[in-house]
């Protein structure tokens, strides 16, 4: 005799919770969920030390500023390649960093903008 489709996925189905238990999140709705890691993120520190360390960056290089590019190249600690943009993009928001007016050639052949700190 052979199961239906329905029949084989079945065992991966959860039940649904009954009216007075409390709903309980997993792993897969919980951890992976990007609000629930943003506010990980947020509480850990993460994203205050990763400002503070682009915005050094920044400060260091003066007028001669860096692109996004720039920033990822120079393996700053504590900031990923996912994180780069989201952390100078904070900084121009809170009006610590700004857009120099000029631009460079990036690996791609595009150019991009070169950030500077505004102090």
């Amino acid at each position: 005799m052979s199961e239906t489709q329905a029949e084989i996925w079945d065992c991966y189905r959860p039940e649904p919770a009954k009216r007075d238990e409390p709903i309980v999140e997993t792993p897969s709705t919980a951890a992976s969920n990007s609000v629930a890691a943003k506010v990980r993120a947020q509480e850990s520190g993460a994203v205050a030390n990763g400002r503070e360390t682009v915005l050094a960056f920044l400060r260091g290089r003066g007028k001669f500023g860096a692109t996004d590019e720039e920033i990822l190249a120079a393996g700053l600690h504590g900031v990923g390649p996912n994180a780069v943009r989201a952390r100078r993009g904070e900084l121009v928001k809170r009006g610590l960093v700004r857009d120099s007016g000029s631009s460079r050639p990036l690996k791609s052949g595009n150019t991009g903008t070169v950030w500077v700190a505004a102090d």
